[in-house]
């Protein structure tokens, strides 16, 4: 993995007993990390139910070809925003961080 260098963290299949939804992964992340709170990024239910499991909040990036009824899904699930693309990021945890400090 070329781009190890760029991450603090990184948490493969292979590190883990238990495949998403069970949060694991997640957690073995927050442990290295250090850190209780914050955001994970995800493309699935999966993702999201992982993310709750693990007490993080969960954000969905979502395909454009997706279907209306599994962006329904991955909202119901519980994600705090959906986004289209990658590149709204910054935008997206700061209007999150915003609706929470109201």
């Amino acid at each position: 993995f070329r781009m190890a260098h760029c991450f603090d963290c990184i948490v493969g299949m292979e590190d883990v007993l238990k495949p998403k939804p069970d949060p694991e992964g997640i957690l073995i992340a927050k442990s290295a990390l250090s850190i209780e709170e914050g955001y994970y990024i995800g493309d699935t239910v999966d993702d999201i139910q992982a993310s709750r499991a693990a007490k993080l909040q969960p954000i969905a990036i979502i395909k454009s070809n997706l279907s209306k009824r599994q962006r329904e899904k991955i909202h119901q699930y519980g994600a705090v925003q959906i986004m289209d693309n990658i590149n709204q990021i910054t935008e997206v945890i700061n209007d999150n961080r915003e609706k929470n400090n109201q």
